[in-house]
């Protein structure tokens, strides 16, 4: 009979010691975050983004639907390229945003807060600020000027860029001569100097083929 009493005593604390175990794994892992046990992008196709350009944004899906703010974390593979964001919370999604840094490529991608559980991943291309999108004129059409001098604004697309890039190009060099001017955020002004009265046409040519609208200028 003592001896039943033992064992039963022995039987009884392994088994609590067993369930102690238990409930610390459990706590352990809720706490790690690998409640989470998927997350998918809503879309995985590659994206490009230019620095300085609109950036990218999204969602994740998240199962379960409810989850805990740091429960899932976003991994960007080259921070010096790209940046991930998390940005709205809602019933099993986690939106995110993606900021272009600097020219290369980076994969962005959600794992949960233990690592265990990870997304399926999109590549970032990034393009740099010798990128231009797009190039035109504050004024397009025919302009005129009575002393020989114009001084206008081409806007260029993202707004950052390097100025070094784009040339501007007059059809007759022996009537007008046109310089750039100041460099600005969005924008770069220029200048057009006429030598003798006449008509010239200006346009802006960027080093990855993007050109201007035309510009015709008059010297009366």
């Amino acid at each position: 009979m003592k001896k039943s009493l033992i064992i039963a005593l022995i039987m009884a604390m392994l088994l609590s010691l067993t369930m102690c175990s238990l409930i610390s794994d459990i706590s352990s892992n809720a706490s790690n975050g690998s409640k989470i046990t998927s997350l998918s992008m809503y879309k995985n196709d590659d994206q490009t983004l230019t620095v300085g350009g609109y950036g990218y944004r999204s969602w994740v899906n998240v199962r379960p639907r409810s989850f805990d703010d740091g429960d899932i974390i976003f991994v960007s593979t080259d921070e010096n390229v790209a940046i991930i964001e998390p940005s709205t919370k809602t019933s099993g999604a986690l939106w995110f945003e993606v900021t272009a840094v600097s020219g290369g490529k980076a994969e962005v991608y959600a794992q949960s807060r233990d690592g265990k559980i990870i997304s399926d991943k999109i590549l970032i291309t990034v393009r740099g600020e010798d990128w231009i999108e797009n190039l035109e004129f504050n004024k397009s059409g025919h302009q005129t000027t009575s002393n020989g001098k114009h001084r206008d604004w081409l806007k260029v697309k993202p707004y950052k860029y390097d100025e070094n890039v784009i040339e501007f190009i007059c059809s007759d060099e022996t009537i007008a001569t046109v310089t750039k001017s100041t460099a600005a955020a969005a924008g770069l002004w220029f200048d057009v100097v006429f030598i003798i009265k006449g008509t010239v046409t200006i346009t802006a040519v960027a080093d990855n083929g993007v050109v201007s609208d035309k510009l015709t200028i008059t010297y009366n």
